[in-house]
């Protein structure tokens, strides 16, 4: 996924909008514009992109339900700019439910978007005991996020309390201290004990899977799923994320 590409919906009519894609192009981005319809919006491609939607009171409702239900699937990084009129309550509700950054004013600087684009490449920790695990996974997702890696959950305690990050990928079965341990101490002695935290395991029955979910981590991936899978669990984990964006 490259921050040099940017797939912007709105209706280039609108000066703000035309004046909004001429800054980012001449901000060296490649800016795929296309208009605020059902048709050109669900030819968009399925794999992890970044979308900035430029509101206005035309905005169509399929467009917003359809970017709802879309994003975390599709692991899209979405940017709403701008404010939606003229909408029913049913509405207002499913456009305050679409993931993303917002910018609920103009106009949006390139260079403040592109800072918001170069946020989506966060720090993972990764924690597993098996070195050949460990080697894949940081093969897998070291192309779109920085990743770190510790052999045991000693480590990654010791890691954590000098180094942030974004994530944990945290394998749920390891010696002398398992993943439910490490969770745990994360979430009692920890500063930030709210940082996510999402399990691997080997294992898919449904005691492991139970006793995983009662952990209330932010997820869990199957050690067995293939990379594509894996990196779109992760990516999908961050895409869904809703942050408001600084004037």
């Amino acid at each position: 996924m490259s921050v040099k590409d940017i797939y912007v919906i709105g209706d280039e009519k609108r000066m703000v909008v035309r004046s909004f894609i001429n800054d980012l192009r001449s901000a060296s981005l490649t800016v795929h514009s296309l208009p605020a319809e059902y048709g050109s919006v669900v030819s968009l491609p399925k794999e992890s992109i970044h979308i900035a939607v430029c509101f206005d009171d035309t905005m169509p409702a399929d467009v917003m339900e359809y970017l709802r239900e879309s994003v975390m699937d599709k692991g899209w990084y979405l940017y709403l700019i701008g404010k939606i009129g003229g909408l029913s309550m049913n509405e207002k509700k499913h456009s305050s439910e679409i993931p993303g950054v917002r910018f609920p004013y103009w106009p949006v600087p390139a260079k403040t978007l592109i800072a918001e684009m170069e946020k989506t490449r966060k720090d993972i920790l990764v924690v597993d005991d098996d070195p050949m695990m460990l080697r894949s996974l940081y093969s897998w997702l070291n192309e779109s996020f920085n990743i770190h890696a510790a052999n045991s959950g000693h480590a990654a305690l010791e890691f954590l309390r000098q180094n942030e990050v974004d994530l944990v990928l945290l394998d749920y079965e390891m010696p002398l201290m398992n993943g439910k341990e490490v969770l745990q101490e994360i979430r009692t002695s920890y500063e930030n004990n709210t940082l996510p935290v999402i399990f691997l395991t080997a294992k898919n029955d449904k005691e492991t899977i139970r006793s995983i979910v009662g952990l209330h981590p932010n997820g869990y991936v199957l050690k067995s799923n293939s990379a594509a899978e894996i990196k779109r669990t992760v990516t999908s984990f961050f895409a869904s994320q809703v942050s408001f964006a600084s004037n």
